[in-house]
Parts: structure tokens; C-alpha cells; sequence
């Protein structure tokens, strides 16, 4: 079966208006629609510039907080640094050195023994051997105990003469003046031999020397024989002085040889003790 159609109960006068007035309601909306898209553009940029001064603030405020990049380089974080412990000393695989002990000096009052040969000594104007001229007399003594016997005579001064052990030549004396202080050193022979066992000055002479082995040996020597006061009861006298004002004093005996040397402060033979 055929639809039958609907009744159209629009007049043809009807239709022709509202035909008009849809015509007429379209043509103004699509003029408006421009205008309505312009409008919806400008309230789209309006909304994003609106966005991006929001998000910019936030930004900002983020960054002013420390969330945003920085345009400053990277702070350095401090790292504690812990000192590495000083290396512990380890022992050298060689052989350790062992230092020399350094010389004991000897106690207070401790003289070192003289020994036993004085042909060993020298003879100078600073004393005999290990006899020193102005040291102690009391030192010197019981040092000599090795080798001399040692007596003191009553003087006006300490006098003390050495007599080696087992006797012979040659024989000491020595004199303190002043105190303890040695101002006096004589040697002597009374032998008809002396030279083997005498000690001896640096250019050989010693007891047993002869005049011209002397005179030789010292030519500048001065002879004192004919100064007041030193008269030798052996023979001629000569004697040398350094330049401390010491004396050496070689005296001849009645033989021509040196028979006695003395090392004192005073110029020529000594006469009597103290």
C-alpha cells in the first residue's frame, strides 16, 4: 500500500513567508558568524595571555622559592675531607749502625795513670810528659804512683821529689809556689849514662846530650850563665823562653852533657826551693 501523503495545511502564502524568514534568519547567521568566530579568538587569547601571566607569576614565585632553574652555576656542596692517618715508621731491613760512645771523662779528682817508660815523654816549656806546668801538684803525684815513688819534703813550699820504682834515673821534682799550682818541673840524672832512659824535647835533646849537640840544635839559645842569679853548681846554663814566658832550662853537669832541665816561669837556674 501506497503512504498517503499529509495533508498540507500551510497555505502557499504561509509557506512563502516562513521560506523567507528561514532564508533571511540564515543569511544573518552566517554574516554574524565571523564576527562570532573573531569574538571567540579574542576570548582565547585573552584566556591564554591571561594563562601565561598566571603561569609566568607562578613561575616566578616557584623560581623565588628555589623549585625553578637557575641561571647561576651549580653550588658546590662542601664534602668533609678526612686527613689520612701520618704513615707509621717501618724499621729498615739493613743492619742498624751502632754510634761509638763518646769519651768518659774521668771523675773529679781522678788523675790518668803516667806511664810506666819516661822515654816516651817530651820535654817542651808547657811541662814533662803528663806533668804540666801549672797544674796540680797533688794530681800529678798520685797519676806518677805507676811509675815513680812519689815523697814530699818540708819545704816553705810543697815539694815533692819521684824517685822511679827500683831506682836509677831519671828523677822529678816539682814545686807549688802558690797553693797546689806546679810552677816548677825539674829532671835529672845522676848517672854517667842518662840519654837511654831520659825523655827528650821535640829536636831530640835530653839528658845526656852534649853542649855542641845542644848548641847545634838551639843556635838562638841564650846562654844564662853570666846572668846574676843563675849560676849553675853544675856548669853552664842555657835556656830558650817562649812566647807565654815560659822556660826551658838546660843545665850542663861537670861532664859537658845536659845533666838537669827545668820548666819554669823564672828566667835561669832556681837556687834553693821556694
Amino acid at each position: 500500500m501506497n503512504a498517503t501523503p499529509a495533508p498540507d495545511y500551510i497555505d502557499p502564502v504561509r509557506r512563502a513567508a516562513v521560506r523567507r524568514l528561514v532564508h533571511d534568519q540564515a543569511q544573518e547567521h552566517a554574516a554574524a558568524a565571523p564576527a562570532i568566530r573573531r569574538r571567540r579568538v579574542l576570548r582565547f587569547t585573552a584566556i591564554a595571555a591571561s594563562a601565561v601571566v598566571v603561569l609566568g607569576g607562578g613561575g616566578l614565585a616557584y623560581a623565588a622559592l628555589g623549585g625553578g632553574a637557575s641561571t647561576q652555576g651549580p653550588v658546590a656542596v662542601p664534602v668533609p675531607v678526612t686527613s689520612a692517618p701520618a704513615p707509621s715508621t717501618v724499621p729498615s731491613a739493613g743492619p742498624s749502625k751502632t754510634s761509638a760512645p763518646g769519651p768518659t771523662s774521668e771523675p773529679a779528682g781522678t788523675a790518668t795513670p803516667l806511664p810506666v817508660d819516661p822515654s816516651s815523654w817530651t820535654i817542651t816549656t808547657a811541662g814533662i810528659g803528663p806533668i804540666a806546668l801549672g797544674g796540680s801538684q797533688t794530681a800529678a803525684a798520685a797519676a806518677a804512683a805507676s811509675a815513680y815513688s812519689v815523697a814530699r819534703q818540708a819545704y816553705a813550699c810543697p815539694v815533692d821529689f819521684y824517685t822511679p820504682h827500683g831506682g836509677g834515673d831519671p828523677k822529678l821534682t816539682t814545686q807549688a809556689f802558690s797553693g797546689d799550682r806546679i810552677d816548677l818541673i825539674m829532671i835529672g840524672a845522676l848517672g854517667t849514662s842518662p840519654a837511654a832512659d831520659s825523655p827528650k824535647t821535640p829536636s831530640g835533646i835530653g839528658l845526656g846530650s852534649t853542649q855542641a849537640a845542644l848548641l847545634a840544635t838551639y843556635p838562638d839559645i841564650e846562654s844564662l850563665s853570666t846572668t846574676v842569679g843563675t849560676t849553675s853548681t853544675f856548669g853552664e846554663t842555657y835556656g830558650i823562653e817562649d812566647s807565654s814566658g815560659r822556660w826551658l832550662t838546660f843545665v850542663l853537669d861537670e861532664h859537658g852533657v845536659v845533666g838537669e832541665i827545668d820548666v819554669t816561669y823564672t828566667k835561669g837556674k832556681p837556687g834553693e826551693f821556694c
